[in-house]
């Protein structure tokens, strides 16, 4: 399961983000680059390509520094997981990011800043699949989370630091609570990095940041379910059940695990450092590389736009 860190409480930068895709190494995927005519800095899923849509992502910041963050939402109930189809096929949820990072204007954020603000904007969120969209503007400092079940939160108005898995985000404005492990351990990490690399060089934060990510708990042997809920970083799993076992939409080949890691660094004077390590493309990766020796690194850094 994908997990989402992000921390405003850094003395030194106005946001740490850390991000973990987990997903099927053979799902076909391009790796960070400028888009969009240069203006969105992202990866992007080739899986799937939407008529009409283009190709979707689910992690991306643009020049003025807009970032915007989906996750797979795994729900329990079938009432609550079922699309509502009014005209039309599913949406992709990788368009839902794309939907906010593509505004070229200086529109304020109080345009975008609820569920019903962007579901205004993007026509109607509940066509896609369940999702969390953690979003909001860098330069600005503001901040919201939305999900398939139409809450909306801001997620740093009483918590320092947000960590999301496809479990329910959603609480009460301020408290945070989580059903799983690796958010509730995630979140006592990304606090203790905050706390402890005041005045650092760059690169030995990045290095740290990483090293987060990278975090394992798990055991030979242990059921998919327990290490993809428990386990920051999910190392190479082969799955023999349905993708539906693990909240993904579209099954390709044998392994499942964290195939790609991206932390996104903001200083006070709106510096964007962006890394992306990207650990596995096939499954036949698995058996050369590791999150240690990951098979590419690519590093963007830029200023941003007035």
């Amino acid at each position: 399961m994908c997990i989402l860190f992000a921390t405003r409480a850094h003395p030194d930068y106005k946001l740490i983000l850390l991000s973990n895709r987990d997903e099927f190494f053979e799902r076909k995927t391009h790796a960070t680059c400028w888009n969009h005519d240069g203006f969105i800095l992202s990866p992007y899923d080739m899986a799937i390509e939407k008529k009409g849509q283009g190709y979707g992502t689910w992690l991306g910041i643009n020049r003025r520094g807009r970032i915007a963050v989906i996750l797979n939402l795994k729900i329990d109930s079938p009432l609550d997981s079922e699309s509502v189809l009014v005209n039309g096929e599913p949406r992709s949820r990788g368009i839902v990011p794309l939907q906010f990072l593509q505004q070229e204007d200086n529109a304020p954020f109080d345009n975008w800043d609820s569920w019903e603000k962007f579901n205004g904007q993007h026509g109607n969120l509940r066509r896609t699949g369940p999702f969390t969209l953690f979003y909001g503007d860098a330069k600005s400092d503001e901040y919201n989370v939305i999900d398939y079940l139409k809450h909306s939160t801001n997620p740093f108005e009483k918590m320092e630091h947000m960590v999301i898995s496809n479990d329910i985000f959603h609480c009460a404005v301020g408290e945070h609570t989580s059903r799983w492990n690796k958010t509730e351990y995630g979140y006592v990490l990304l606090d203790a990095l905050a706390k402890n690399t005041t005045g650092i060089a760059k690169e030995e934060l990045l290095q740290k940041c990483f090293e987060l990510l990278s975090n394992h708990t798990f055991n030979e042997g242990e059921d998919v379910d327990s290490v993809t809920t428990s386990s920051i970083y999910v190392p190479p799993l082969r799955i023999t059940k349905g993708a539906d076992a693990i909240g993904t939409s579209l099954p390709i080949g044998d392994y499942y695990g964290t195939r790609s890691q991206i932390v996104i660094l903001v200083d006070k004077d709106n510096r964007v450092t962006y890394e992306e390590h990207v650990i596995y493309e096939s499954d036949e990766d698995c058996e050369t590389y590791s999150f240690m020796d990951p098979k590419e690194v690519i590093q963007f850094q830029f200023n941003m736009e007035s």
